[in-house]
């Protein structure tokens, strides 16, 4: 033992003019620039990255404390989705996302809004958390929480994830004037509701092709637009930022969920500070993406749902819901939904993801990436609020035609082989066997599907068109 070194004597770190000598004899004549990947932003992804390329950690960090396993009940039988319920609190789950009849996440399925309030009682008396995803339908999801509040005062506290510029373009709607955003939050102010209101979601943008910054921007935006409608209602500008969360979607590639998640706290701890105001934590509710699902090999959903909540959690996730496996074959059975909550308890439990707060901080590829990520989504704001904001960009068509364009130059580069999804266009099975599910999915009864592979599955995998 007194042979070894107390301190270990490592080589010393080669200067980066010579390592740039040693990569240029290996490109043989190549450009360094070959080694450098871009995002569908157009952000640069470096092949390595210096200490020196850090920035600050944000002043606003996530709340303390491992994030909350939520799972999403979208049953639309009120008895088969207090059961499921039940199973998954009984099963390690913190909270519930009711998914409501017509929205866009129900896929054609979702809870009826006139079995809510009997929905909720059970749920109340158990303590769990529980967030409602009502789509266009936040008023009627406001009377089913008034009737349980009736009995039991914590439904004021239940968060509402209440979006309706998105849930409007979603589902193929006029886009809400200002005025009537106000209306809304002067009606929902009035009822009494102690928790969010108004959730700014980027799960439509997600899936309507949106590029990482654009998804901020909207994000940012419909924030922006709610909080201006809450206080336009009388709330107090601290007591209406405080009337906010906030919705994302985490998809397979991780660095870029990672980013995305941090960029999102800096901007609006941003927006915080020109308000005058300090910084508060945000409610970061995450799920994970339905636009890398998957209906031919579905199997691989598995694979890519524990990557998406690897990310969630390690870019600062407050709470993190899974679809399941199959959620692109139809409504899951009790199986599958399982497998949704444990993926994240193992992660939780097992992995102790939750063990250290900002995980990545001080690497310089992710604090790079957050950086860039901050600045082009702070640019894609600023080019939102320059078209009139939120709602007058989205009535113009130029927010959902820089999104489809995106869409478009990620379809191509699938179609072309740059960009894989194994399963379908990379490692396709012999003979696929698709999982079973309580029931199929309409296409009639949701809107086009925004998955990346639809365009590209065989008959064989059964595409949803």
């Amino acid at each position: 033992m007194s042979a070894i070194a107390s301190e270990p004597s490592f080589p010393d770190r080669p200067e980066a003019a010579l390592w740039r000598t040693e990569v240029a004899k290996a490109l043989k004549g190549a450009p360094f620039e070959s080694l450098v990947a871009h995002t569908l932003d157009g952000i640069p992804i470096a092949p390595l990255y210096d200490a020196a390329d850090t920035v600050p950690l944000g002043s606003a960090e996530r709340r303390p404390g491992a994030w909350r396993v939520f799972e999403r009940i979208d049953h639309p039988d009120g008895a088969a989705a207090a059961a499921a319920a039940e199973v998954a609190i009984e099963g390690g789950a913190d909270g519930i996302a009711l998914v409501l009849e017509g929205a866009a996440s129900a896929r054609g399925f979702g809870v009826p809004a006139e079995a809510l309030a009997n929905l909720l009682r059970p749920m109340l008396r158990g303590k769990c958390l529980i967030r409602i995803d009502p789509g266009l339908a936040g008023e009627a999801a406001v009377a089913g929480l008034g009737a349980a509040a009736a009995e039991d005062e914590a439904a004021l506290s239940v968060a509402l994830d209440f979006d309706p510029l998105g849930a409007a373009f979603a589902a193929g709607r006029p886009i809400p004037e200002p005025g009537a955003i106000v209306a809304t939050a002067k009606a929902l102010c009035a009822r009494g509701l102690a928790g969010p209101l108004f959730a700014a979601d980027g799960r439509v943008w997600h899936e309507a092709g949106a590029g990482e910054a654009d998804e901020l921007g909207a994000v940012l935006a419909g924030a922006l637009a709610a909080w201006r409608a809450l206080e336009a209602a009388g709330l107090p500008i601290d007591a209406a930022r405080r009337r906010l969360s906030f919705v994302l979607a985490a998809d397979a590639d991780l660095f870029l969920t990672v980013a995305k998640l941090r960029a999102l706290r800096r901007l609006w701890a941003r927006i915080e500070t020109a308000a005058g105001l300090s910084p508060a934590p945000i409610a970061l509710h995450v799920e994970t993406a339905w636009r890398m699902a998957t209906r031919q090999d579905a199997w691989n959903d598995m694979v890519r749902a524990t990557v998406a909540v690897f990310g969630a959690a390690a870019g600062g996730a407050d709470s993190i819901a899974v679809l399941p496996f199959t959620a692109a074959l139809g409504l899951a059975e009790d199986g599958a939904r399982r497998l949704a909550r444990t993926t994240q308890l193992v992660l939780l439990h097992e992995a102790k993801l939750a063990r250290t707060v900002d995980p990545v901080a001080g690497a310089g590829g992710f604090e790079a990436l957050t950086s860039a990520l901050e600045t082009a989504g702070a640019a894609a704001l600023r080019r939102i609020e320059a078209e009139g904001g939120l709602a007058a960009s989205l009535a113009s068509g130029k927010l959902a035609a820089r999104f489809a364009q995106t869409a478009a130059a990620r379809a191509a580069a699938v179609a072309e082989g740059r960009m894989a999804i194994i399963g379908v266009t990379a490692h396709p099975p012999a003979a696929d066997e698709p999982p079973s599910v309580a029931a199929g999915l309409s296409p009639a009864k949701y809107r086009p599907d925004g998955r990346v592979a639809a365009a590209f599955e065989t008959e064989r995998g059964g595409p949803a068109r």
